[in-house]
């Protein structure tokens, strides 16, 4: 269809049109190009109505106009909006089928299903999610240069034989190997006390580590995991080389073989 064009010489004012805007308008919907401008309020409303046959809405040709790329829609069965972003820059519409690279995107798993090819992940291999406990493999982790990775150790001490009766009494004096903060410290034993409980001290120097609640064995217990009172920590941070005593304050009855472990990462 071609729309009539209007020949007479009156050009309109702002609020009249004249020749020259009907013959925009003619051009416009007579597949003519028109080398212009047009601003349209925002109120106004543009409708297009898909065909029939081909369910093509809008078609936008190359200069020459030798192809098309048709912008079409499936069966509409109800009002939608179809709102844009405020985009801060420049920026490229993603599409179904089409190899793009994404970023600043979010992709909640839990309502998305994530295929990936075969030839990407091997059969094995699963997506990671950011709140499930998961064993990672052949990944390479960096971490910014302020960020220190301190796995958690433990240094374990022999304070007496196995089948000696413990006596109350300096046990065993080391030097720290180097700084420790100390999370943890723990014991057993491989005999227990029959009567009455064991109760170790350690010294960082000439002072203790714990203040009040040391490290105790009940009676007829092998650890101190089930002690009523466990060890409180006052003196976390030993230093370098540090003159470290482990010292029995109260030997129970029959107890042997004391074993003291430190717990917590090099500072």
């Amino acid at each position: 269809m071609v729309w009539k064009q209007a020949t007479d010489c009156c050009a309109g004012t702002a609020a009249i049109y004249g020749a020259p805007d009907v013959l925009k308008i003619s051009q416009l919907f007579s597949d003519t190009d028109v080398c212009d401008t047009v601003t349209i309020h925002e109120s106004v409303l543009w409708e297009f109505k898909s065909d029939a046959c081909t369910g093509d809405s809008i078609r936008i040709s190359n200069p020459a106009q030798s192809f098309t790329y048709n912008i079409r829609a499936t069966a509409i069965a109800a009002q939608r909006d179809i709102i844009l972003p405020l985009l801060a820059g420049d920026d490229t519409w993603v599409f179904e089928a089409h190899c793009q690279t994404l970023t600043n995107k979010t992709i909640a798993a839990a309502c998305n299903t994530i295929t990936m090819a075969s030839t990407d992940l091997s059969d094995t291999a699963s997506i990671v999610l950011l709140a499930s406990c998961q064993t990672l493999t052949c990944k390479t982790i960096t971490f910014a240069c302020c960020n220190t990775i301190k796995p958690l150790e433990s240094l374990a001490y022999a304070a007496s034989d196995e089948t000696t009766a413990l006596t109350c009494g300096v046990k065993l004096t080391w030097h720290m190997p180097y700084a420790f903060t100390l999370t943890d410290i723990k014991g057993s034993l491989t005999t227990v006390s029959c009567c009455g409980v064991v109760t170790v001290d350690v010294h960082e120097g000439a002072c203790s580590i714990m203040a009040c609640c040391k490290v105790q064995f009940d009676a007829c217990e092998n650890t101190t995991e089930t002690a009523c009172c466990p060890p409180v920590i006052t003196d976390a941070t030993l230093a370098d080389n540090a003159v470290m005593t482990i010292i029995v304050d109260a030997a129970g009855m029959c107890a042997a073989g004391l074993k003291v472990t430190l717990i917590g990462h090099q500072t």
